[in-house]
């Protein structure tokens, strides 16, 4: 059994790699010929949004749950009797994406949940530099994210840039984050919890210490074009997974908590928290982003405690999520299956008159 499930795996790795490559290969010309016409902006919309959100992460998510078997359960904050997906996760709408790091396909869970919404056709990953070297999965994510050096001083130009780009192509972008920076191992929490110590911070058990300057970079740059934050809290009921199990066929369940914080309501936190004026917020996030030190020396602070405040709320909620056996609350567990053939079909047909060649106007 356990040899039939070892091929089993190697099929399905085998399978989603030659999936990654044979889109990559097609994919390749059209974008370069693009790119060379139009350059990046063209080259996303004509061809990376297409790719992404009619076969590539579609046909991922598929695998991960047809073949691999594995479920994802989705729960929000939002009323109990709030079940349609359109009353809890708004279809297509810009926003920064920020998560716990578990382990190295977590980003497929959050893949998973864009498909089920129509908005992983513009997911941008911020992920390390050192991704590109992975031969076909990194020149994807290097194709389709900013990659950063986890240097500051390195990657704030390369970050600023890229967010502008991305809010200047006019279509929706989910931008992807791990503020934690990492994933989630014994050593590594041992020295987040030396940090949090030495700070004088509440001690935190499942989650790392969030590093908050990429957040901070993004709300700049973007709160124009972001509708919302969506705060993503990402769980393993049978403790943290291994590639090895997923090569095996034995795709984790994923329990994935989600709040959506409307933009709006993240300058009322802001405001208050610092005692300003709601409205001027914006204004000092705008400052932020051309370099203003002033303007800087108050959102940034302001922007630090709040991360670390949902990255505490995360705590809670896990170790609640652990206390129940590996649940999260059912009351707010939320319907969200992948859409069938026919629905992604009409996904399709509507993308083709929307996106391509005509451009959607930037809502």
């Amino acid at each position: 059994m356990q040899l039939l499930r070892i091929l089993r795996g190697t099929l399905a790795v085998a399978a989603t790699w030659a999936f990654l490559a044979v889109s990559f290969v097609i994919m390749l010309p059209f974008f370069l010929v693009a790119l060379v016409c139009g350059g990046w902006s063209m080259a996303r919309r004509w061809v990376g949004y297409p790719a992404g959100a009619w076969v590539v992460f579609p046909g991922m998510a598929a695998i991960a749950e047809w073949w691999g078997g594995s479920t994802l359960r989705v729960h929000t904050s939002s009323p109990a009797g709030a079940k349609s997906p359109d009353a809890i996760l708004v279809p297509g709408e810009s926003a920064l994406v920020m998560a716990n790091h578990v382990f190295a396909l977590d980003w497929w869970a959050i893949m998973r949940l864009g498909v089920r919404i129509r908005s992983a056709g513009w997911l941008v990953f911020l992920a390390k530099d050192s991704v590109k070297y992975i031969p076909v999965v990194g020149w994807v994510v290097a194709m389709a994210g900013v990659l950063l050096r986890r240097s500051w001083d390195l990657d704030a130009a390369r970050l600023f840039a890229a967010f502008r780009a991305a809010g200047a192509a006019g279509q929706p972008v989910w931008l992807m984050c791990h503020p934690e920076g990492t994933r989630m191992s014994p050593a590594k929490l041992a020295a987040s919890q030396a940090w949090l110590e030495a700070q004088g911070r509440d001690q935190m058990d499942h989650v790392l210490a969030p590093r908050v300057k990429a957040v901070i970079a993004a709300v700049a740059a973007l709160h124009s074009r972001f509708a919302a934050i969506y705060d993503l809290t990402l769980a393993y009921p049978d403790g943290t997974p291994s590639i090895w199990k997923v090569a095996c066929s034995c795709a984790p369940d994923v329990h994935l908590h989600v709040d959506r914080i409307p933009i709006p309501v993240l300058f009322e936190q802001i405001a208050a928290a610092g005692g300003l004026d709601a409205a001027a917020v914006p204004d000092l996030f705008d400052a932020t982003a051309s370099g203003d030190a002033t303007a800087a020396a108050v959102i940034l602070p302001l922007m630090k405690e709040w991360v670390r405040a949902r990255w505490q709320l995360k705590e809670r909620r896990l170790r609640e999520f652990h206390a129940r056996g590996g649940q999260f609350d059912p009351d707010e567990a939320r319907e969200l299956p992948l859409p069938s053939l026919s629905q992604h079909g009409a996904f399709v047909r509507d993308g083709l008159t929307r996106t391509w060649p005509r451009q959607a106007v930037a809502q």
